[in-house]
């Protein structure tokens, strides 16, 4: 599925994915997706065996019950892409995951002029560290305010010998 196109705003509300469950492929560009609940996980949208690509659009003012106020991204088999000029902003996850919570991502600002800026996301239960980027050659901007991943939380894996961290975190150069 495409969704493509200036004044395009989408909303909706479910268990996971308020938006959308994916799991075949979706790309989103020049949409707005606000207001969405999901009462477990992935406020907006809910990646399980998918690919989901955004560019150019605007997630804000999405929640989530436990993980991923914006977008939950299961496990690692599943494709996520952000590109430029998209905005993550007062997004909340009751658990970890403000905005995203994923245990692969990858972020690409196109320029300074069209950034990936991820700010203002909230996650509310858990209290730690919020990894938290500045801006980089990248043109990404990442932070969180408070608790587990405000921004972005990339979990840890008790399944993996090596544990997911933000090296798992592809913010291109």
């Amino acid at each position: 599925m495409t969704i493509n196109g200036p004044g395009i705003i989408i909303n909706g509300n479910a268990a996971n994915g308020g938006c959308a469950y994916i799991t075949g492929k979706m790309t989103i560009t020049n949409a707005t997706i606000k207001d969405c609940i999901a009462s477990t996980d992935g406020g907006a949208f809910y990646v399980n065996n998918g690919t989901l690509i955004i560019e150019n659009g605007e997630l804000s003012n999405n929640s989530a019950g436990r993980y991923g106020g914006a977008i939950y991204k299961a496990g690692t088999n599943n494709t996520l892409t952000i590109q430029g000029n998209t905005k993550f902003h007062h997004n909340s996850a009751k658990n970890s995951g403000g905005a995203i919570y994923a245990r692969t991502l990858n972020i690409k600002g196109n320029s300074q002029s069209d950034p990936v800026v991820i700010e203002y996301n909230k996650a509310t239960n858990y209290d730690g560290a919020d990894p938290t980027f500045t801006q980089n050659s990248n043109n990404a901007w990442v932070s969180g305010i408070t608790g587990q991943g405000g921004g972005i939380y990339i979990p840890t894996s008790s399944t993996a010998s090596e544990p997911f961290d933000t090296m798992k975190c592809d913010i291109e150069f």
